[in-house]
Order: structure tokens, then C-alpha cells, then sequence
């Protein structure tokens, strides 16, 4: 089972807008608020400067850390490819065996949540000292051997960067506020809700928004904002590069956060203990239907 956190943190933000609307519409059509006051419309403009502006900075600082965590895997999964062709200079068996590894590594860290990316560490070290290990004997042995040690170093660099940046997250005290300035916002709008029609629309359109702007934040924070662009389909194209079958996690399917031809060959993974532990994980090859 679930607990009640772990839902609101996996809620579809399509789900998320949806409840919104619904809630808010409710609320505007069976409560009639007493729009008249002079402190309250100052109450009402000093709240929603505060929660625009503190909503929008935060996005901000959001949507720049996601952004940096992007550039970086997307460095990596280019360092990943390049040691894989430059392998062959070893010999087929040795170039399948960095792909394997390669494999491991790839669907350890699609297994685990990305702020949990230092999971994965341990099949990076796995693929580290397999190339290390590696006894070149002629001349471009020791030209591919030297790439690829520069390219792993360049990856470990890497993996440091992702593993600071995952955990730069919205403090507790931030949500509160935000949590607090938007309870305030939705108060203040379904107050001034006359009853009428058009009062009943600007409140919906109003309060509907105020929420979809925090569900965006929390898409962002929980580095999931767009992830079909910048996790899965880049990570699908480094398996097809690499010779391998994309990898997914059964939610990720079941909740559309990655966008999967139909007739595609893929790995599905389901994960039958609660998370972190995936010792009785199981990996099924099936052509996806849509």
C-alpha cells in the first residue's frame, strides 16, 4: 500500500489539475462568500502578491536546477556511447561485456528515484574497474584504453554533479509557506465569490490556477517536469544506440510519463517490495500496445 505522501508525490499533474477544477468549481457554486470590505481586498492583494511572487521564484530556482541536471545526463549518456564504440578496439566479447555492464548501470539508475541517483553507484564502479582492468597490447588498445579511462573520469565527474544537484529540493518551511499563502489565496477568492455567474467563473478560473501553479512546482521539485523529453526519451535512444531494449518501470507506463511507440520492444519492470528494495524485482520483454 501506498501512503498518502507517496500518492500526492506520483499525482499526475493532468489528475491534479482536474481535482482543482472540480474542487474549485464546487466551492464557487455552493458557497457565496461577502465580497464587501475594504481590508479584506487589501488582504487579498497583498496575498496574492506574496504567493505569486514567492511561487514564481521558487519555480524559477526549480526549473534552473532541473535544467542543470539535464545538461549533465545528457553529457553523460554521450560519454557512455563513446566508451561503448570505442571498446571495440578490445575485441567483440570485451565490447559486449562494457555493454552488459552498461545495461546494469542504466537500469539501476532508472530503477531508483533520481534524488536517490547514488543507488546506481554501485554498477558504476562495476563498469569502472571492468575498463580499468583492461590490458591493452598494441598501439590503438592503448589509444582506446586512454579515451575511455578520460571518459570515465568525466563520468564520475558527472555522477558527483547529478548527486548534488538532486538534493538541492524545496526546504519543509517552504512548502509550509507555500501551503499557507495558497490556503489564503483560495480563501480570499471564494470570499469575494458573489454567487453570480461571472463570480462563479473568475473564482473557478482563479483558484484552479493558484493550484496548478503549485502542482507545477511540485512537478519540478520532484524533478519530474517534462521527464518524457529529457529522461526517457533520450535514455530510450542510448539503449537502442547501444544495441539493448528500452527499459521502463511498469508506473512510469501506467501513468503516460513516457511517450512509447506502439509495436515498440521494451523491458517493463515491476518492483514487488517497497521502495528501495529491489531484490525481487522482476523484467518482463513485451511489444507495447499502447
Amino acid at each position: 500500500m501506498k501512503s498518502i505522501g507517496g500518492r500526492i508525490k506520483n499525482l499526475n499533474i493532468s489528475t491534479g489539475i482536474l481535482l482543482g477544477f472540480i474542487f474549485s468549481l464546487t466551492v464557487s457554486v455552493f458557497f457565496n462568500g461577502y465580497p464587501k470590505g475594504e481590508q479584506f481586498s487589501i488582504l487579498i492583494s497583498a496575498t496574492s502578491f506574496l504567493f505569486g511572487i514567492f511561487v514564481s521564484f521558487l519555480i524559477n530556482d526549480s526549473r534552473s536546477n532541473l535544467n542543470h541536471i539535464n545538461e549533465i545526463l545528457k553529457s553523460d549518456e554521450a560519454t557512455l556511447q563513446s566508451i561503448y564504440e570505442v571498446s571495440i578496439a578490445f575485441g567483440k566479447d570485451v565490447q559486449d561485456s562494457v555493454r552488459n555492464l552498461m545495461d546494469k548501470y542504466l537500469t539501476d539508475q532508472i530503477d531508483y528515484y533520481l534524488e536517490d541517483f547514488k543507488y546506481s553507484n554501485k554498477s558504476f564502479k562495476e563498469l569502472y574497474r571492468y575498463i580499468v582492468s583492461l590490458k591493452p597490447k598494441n598501439a590503438q588498445e592503448n589509444y582506446a584504453y586512454s579515451n575511455m579511462l578520460s571518459a570515465l573520469s568525466s563520468s564520475s565527474i558527472n555522477r558527483k554533479r547529478v548527486e548534488t544537484f538532486v538534493q538541492n529540493k524545496i526546504l519543509i518551511i517552504e512548502w509550509i509557506v507555500v501551503l499557507i499563502l495558497l490556503v489564503l489565496e483560495l480563501f480570499f477568492i471564494f470570499y469575494f465569490n458573489s454567487g453570480d455567474l461571472i463570480s462563479i467563473i473568475l473564482s473557478t478560473l482563479l483558484s484552479t490556477s493558484a493550484i496548478v501553479l503549485v502542482l507545477i512546482l511540485k512537478d519540478f521539485d520532484n524533478l519530474k517536469r517534462n521527464e518524457d523529453k529529457w529522461i526517457w526519451e533520450p535514455l530510450g535512444n542510448l539503449f537502442q544506440s547501444l544495441g539493448l531494449v528500452p527499459y521502463y518501470p511498469m508506473a512510469t507506463i501506467k501513468d503516460n510519463r513516457a511517450k512509447i511507440r506502439k509495436g515498440e520492444k521494451i523491458r517493463v519492470a515491476e518492483y514487488p517490495n517497497n521502495y528501495p528494495d529491489m531484490s525481487d524485482k522482476k523484467v518482463n520483454e513485451i511489444i507495447y500496445q499502447g
